[in-house]
C-alpha cells in the first residue's frame, strides 16, 4: 500500500529566489541591482513595488533573501 510513499520534493530556493528565476535576463539584473541598494531600497519599498508589478512578494521573505539568510544560501 504505502510502496511509492516518498516525502514532498522541496525546493532549495525561497521565494524571492524564484522570482528571480522567473524573469528575463534584463529584469533579473535590474531587480538583482534593486536589492543589492540598501541605501535606495528599503525591502518593505521594495516589495510594495514588485507587488504593484504583479510579482508576490511580502516585506519578510525578501529581507531574508537580501541578507542571505533564506534557502538559496543555505548549503
Amino acid at each position: 500500500m504505502l510502496e511509492d510513499l516518498t516525502p514532498p520534493s522541496r525546493s532549495v530556493r525561497c521565494k524571492m529566489g524564484r522570482i528571480i528565476d522567473s524573469l528575463d535576463d534584463s529584469d533579473k539584473n535590474i531587480l538583482e541591482k534593486a536589492l543589492a541598494d540598501r541605501n535606495v531600497w528599503s525591502s518593505k519599498g521594495l516589495a510594495r513595488e514588485l507587488m504593484n508589478r504583479g510579482l508576490s512578494i511580502t516585506e519578510g521573505p525578501l529581507a531574508l533573501h537580501r541578507t542571505k539568510s533564506c534557502g538559496c544560501y543555505r548549503s
